[in-house]
């Protein structure tokens, strides 16, 4: 997979076309959100190697898209040792995903109700 779908939008589409069907609608259960950062992520040397690929099914055209997101997200989630993320299914709650780098862990706990900022969340 890694040799034939190459960087974060290869990684991403591969990802999810392994997760839906023909009939996946954007707001199906199985509809995925995959965001991968591709081999290069947090390389300092190469231009981009600071974005991630975003891909899911469009609200509109109910045919895969991909997004472009720039930030630490992508670099700090290589660094964890992931290539990508997965998100599925439709929470009852609000919730947030927890990556755990230093125990190589990925888990979606739910969110508090009092509205915080995200550089607080990280310190719990």
């Amino acid at each position: 997979m890694k040799e034939i779908f190459i960087g974060g939008r290869g990684f991403g589409l591969w990802h999810l076309w392994n997760a839906v069907t023909p009939s996946t609608r954007w707001n199906d259960p199985e509809n995925e959100i995959v965001i991968s950062p591709g081999p290069l992520a947090g390389n300092t040397q190469y231009p981009g190697s600071g974005k991630s690929l975003v891909v899911t099914i469009s609200p509109q055209t109910d045919i895969p898209i991909d997004s472009n997101v720039g930030g630490y997200f992508g670099p700090l989630m290589k660094f964890s040792g992931f290539d990508a993320l997965e998100l599925k299914g439709k929470a009852k709650s609000d919730v947030i995903v927890v990556i755990d780098g230093q125990k190589g862990v990925v888990r979606i706990e739910e969110a508090p109700l009092e509205p915080l900022d995200s550089h607080v969340l990280r310190r719990s």
